[in-house]
């Protein structure tokens, strides 16, 4: 019975316990061909809760000292170019070739829509959004990016004039929030089961909290288990051990009996 109880927390905990994955995405481009280009990449993302989605800013090819005048800025499928009310924002225009935009996934049921307010260079009616600057986290399962790229290409200008441009504020964001805005991408790396708070100090995931709850959880009904079991036992040797002595009590009184009887 105790190996079944091992053998069930075991299987509770590799299952409680995900691996973090730290994703990153270019915005600007990021390949050779595409740096400072209006796009994400990639603009599709599949996360898991406590996944970090960091947004790491490129340089444009004629200004390496520049990130192109880019953002990140929570939308909705029906309006991919306009600002979602309590969503988040990443600063605008800050000079830092590889400034990173963390956001902590915390509803990966929730579609989390994105898109870059940045306004085109030659074109003050549109912006970097209707050019095709969008994305998505954890999209349904039936998205296609091109039907999105092109509801936001017949998008009106002018959605995301009520986004601060120095961005929202922490934990501010719906299905995933703002974890922190770096001159540097603090997770390009191994993942790990830390998570981070708002002065990069790392903690305890979710995961590994749930994980380590459910370890205590299993821990104690294991030894619940294994103390039940020698309490058993002790009980049926004890209960053996009357009962061996009452026959052994009823077969000595016999034998008391048979000679007394022999004798008459």
């Amino acid at each position: 019975m105790m190996l079944k109880f091992l053998s069930v927390s075991t299987v509770l905990l590799a299952a409680a316990v995900q691996a973090k994955q730290y994703i990153t995405v270019s915005v600007g481009g990021g390949g050779r061909e595409s740096v400072g280009t209006a796009l994400f990449s990639h603009a599709v993302i599949r996360a898991n809760v406590g996944d970090i989605v960091s947004f790491v800013f490129h340089p444009t090819a004629d200004d390496p000292d520049s990130i192109g005048n880019h953002s990140v800025v929570q939308t909705s499928a029906d309006a991919p170019c306009s600002a979602l009310p309590n969503g988040f924002a990443s600063p605008l225009g800050v000079n830092i070739a590889g400034s990173t935009f963390a956001l902590l996934v915390k509803d990966a049921s929730i579609p989390v829509y994105f898109a870059c307010a940045a306004p085109l260079d030659d074109d003050v009616d549109s912006d970097h959004c209707q050019a095709g600057e969008v994305g998505v986290i954890n999209p349904p399962a039936d998205f296609e990016i091109n039907s999105l790229i092109s509801k936001a290409s017949a998008a009106s200008a002018g959605g995301f004039s009520g986004v601060p441009a120095d961005g929202t504020e922490f934990r501010s964001g719906i299905g995933a929030i703002v974890e922190g805005f770096y001159e540097s991408n603090p997770f390009d790396g191994t993942p790990s089961d830390s998570d981070t708070d708002s002065g990069g100090r790392k903690g305890i995931s979710t995961a590994a909290i749930v994980g380590i709850v459910i370890g205590v959880v299993v821990g104690v009904l294991v030894a619940a288990a294994a103390v039940w079991r020698l309490v058993m036992v002790k009980l049926r040797k004890a209960k053996s051990e009357r009962f061996s002595k009452r026959v052994s009590a009823v077969i000595q009184a016999k034998k008391t009996e048979e000679p007394a009887a022999n004798a008459v």
